[in-house]
């Protein structure tokens, strides 16, 4: 049992030896270095080489191998240094003309390359081909119109179903005053109309974004319902008393209260500013495109009007009793 083990194991070692030498072998193989030697010294020594090929018996073989090597020229000189300058010369010397030849065949190529587009370019195509492309065209063409055509139809059906949820909301805006059921099932019912228009509205923007229609008609809606919506909120959420009371302010100041919850700190900052006293536009603090924005609403409802003559705008009668008054509203 022990004899059969160990010569399982000398066996393994064998073999793993054998691996490693074929690894090492084929390192060495693979170096241009090496090969060159042995082409190089092949050629210098080819004597050497056809006498070991021949029938002669292996005294006859090394007769022969000290006849050829029996100076030191031929041990030296034709045996190392001669292979070895000559593998030299290759791998150094003969890279450059090498490298000519290869650029010179790679522009050769690119020659060929460019006369064989060229006259593919100029070749007419046949009758058969010419048909099969206006086909292909004809076809995808009619594909592309009919895409087009089912979008166009999912843009107009989104379209109207938007316009009817927004005149649902001027419905309820208009009957808010009048109506008996309370602000909060109010509100929920705006909140789940927001919600319903927004997702029409994403699938319209889809849309309109694979068909390349203009966006245009769709942003007027969205903007028109957003100022709706904005405007309903902001009535239903005061108190009864306070809409009645403030009932005259909101009709000739209506562009305040339809706008968001920015634009009226806008307002009332410019408002609060000039109710201290004139002012300059930089005394604001807001970027030029926002106070140009906000102050052209002030002036056109006559609340803001600018000193002839100066960069300063003052409050109108009406500015000022319009801000006297929101501000009694927030201290209620």
């Amino acid at each position: 049992m022990h004899w059969l083990v160990f010569n399982f194991m000398g066996l393994n070692l064998l073999a793993d030896a054998m691996t490693s030498i074929k690894a090492y072998l084929y390192e060495r193989a693979v170096s241009p270095l090496l090969g060159s030697l042995i082409v190089s010294w092949a050629a210098w020594n080819y004597k050497f080489l056809l006498l070991w090929i021949s029938g002669m018996t292996f005294p006859e073989k090394l007769r022969y191998v000290h006849v050829l090597y029996s100076s030191n020229y031929e041990i030296y000189w034709q045996g190392i240094l001669l292979p070895f300058i000559t593998s030299m010369a290759y791998l150094f010397v003969f890279t450059y003309p090498a490298e000519w030849v290869y650029r010179f065949s790679l522009g050769r190529q690119k020659v060929l390359n460019d006369l064989k587009n060229e006259k593919q370019e100029n070749e007419l195509l046949t009758l058969e081909q010419s048909k099969a492309i206006r086909n292909q065209l004809a076809e995808t063409e009619k594909h592309f119109e009919e895409q087009i055509e089912r979008k166009d139809r999912a843009v107009e059906a989104r379209d109207r179903q938007i316009k009817e949820l927004q005149e649902l909301i001027n419905e309820k805006r208009g009957g808010e005053t009048n109506s008996k059921e309370p602000q909060q099932e109010l509100l929920d019912t705006i909140k789940n109309l927001q919600k319903k228009v927004e997702e029409l509205e994403n699938d319209n923007s889809t849309f309109r974004v694979n068909t390349g229609h203009n966006t245009a008609e769709s942003s007027d809606i969205s903007e028109d319902f957003n100022e709706s919506q904005r405007s309903a909120v902001t009535i239903t959420q005061q108190k009864p008393d306070e809409i009645d009371n403030d009932e005259d302010i909101h009709n000739n100041v209506s562009f305040y209260f339809n706008t968001d919850e920015h634009t009226q700190k806008r307002y009332k900052r410019i408002l609060e500013g000039l109710f201290l006293g004139d002012k300059h536009q930089r005394d604001f603090g807001l970027r030029p495109d926002l106070f140009d924005s906000t102050m052209v609403q002030l002036v056109l409802n006559k609340l803001v009007q600018k000193i002839p003559e100066t960069d300063k705008y003052q409050l109108t009668i009406n500015g000022k009793s319009f801000y006297e008054n929101l501000n009694q509203r927030q201290v209620r």
